[in-house]
């Protein structure tokens, strides 16, 4: 039997008819099977966008409580800092005292005079 190239194409487009069709079956069979995982699956996504948005939340306290406390801490600036060395200085020449002060005994003095300029505030 001879086929000519009209009939050819029209069995051609009459296959690929039926191959659209079963790939659309064949694919909202699918869907109807998964529609279950697919609705957990966007729970899932539900709650781990509600948990990260409390983590956000709860970060973002962090950063304020952490901003209000360094807020809260008084700075001693540098000429304070000066200041109390050269009273310590002449105090201590006062008390009869003439060696120099040494970086550590600096240190300390210093730190003595940021917490009592701290406390009394």
């Amino acid at each position: 039997m001879r086929v000519s190239k009209r009939y050819l194409r029209r069995i051609i487009r009459e296959e690929r008819q039926k191959l659209f069709e079963d790939s659309i079956d064949t694919e909202l069979d699918n869907l109807r099977d998964n529609i279950h995982d697919d609705i957990e699956h966007i729970r899932d996504l539900h709650d781990d966008v509600k948990d990260d948005h409390e983590e956000e939340l709860r970060a973002e306290k962090e950063r304020e409580r952490h901003d209000e406390s360094r807020r809260r801490a008084p700075q001693v600036g540098y000429t304070q800092l000066r200041r109390i060395i050269r009273s310590e200085s002449r105090r201590l020449r006062e008390g009869k005292r003439t060696s120099r002060l040494s970086k550590a005994q600096l240190r300390r003095i210093i730190r003595e005079e940021k917490r009592r300029l701290l406390r009394s505030r």
